[in-house]
């Protein structure tokens, strides 16, 4: 029986391990992702300034598309994975 519990002890310790690498890994790139964008956004400013429009303009667009496209990512993995929760019920 103390077998079983050591196991099970064991497992649950593995498991909330593998969440909290997983939460870190998120967490990181959604640190490198916003950097990104910022960079993109101070030098697309930057590049308007100078007189360099074209690429300002791009580079302003680029990050903005970054951050609604992973925006809606996330929104429609969030409603497909409850569909499907409720479809399972």
């Amino acid at each position: 029986m103390r077998q079983v519990e050591v196991q099970s002890e064991h497992r649950r310790n593995l498991e909330a391990s593998v969440v909290h690498s997983n939460i870190a890994n998120e967490r990181r790139g959604m640190n490198i992702g916003a950097a990104l964008a910022g960079m993109f956004i101070i030098g697309g400013f930057a590049a308007v300034m100078t007189g360099h429009e074209g690429a300002g303009y791009a580079a302003i667009g680029w990050a903005a598309a970054q951050v609604s496209g992973t925006y809606l990512v996330a929104w429609w993995g969030k409603r497909k994975q409850l569909q499907m929760k409720r479809e399972q019920e």
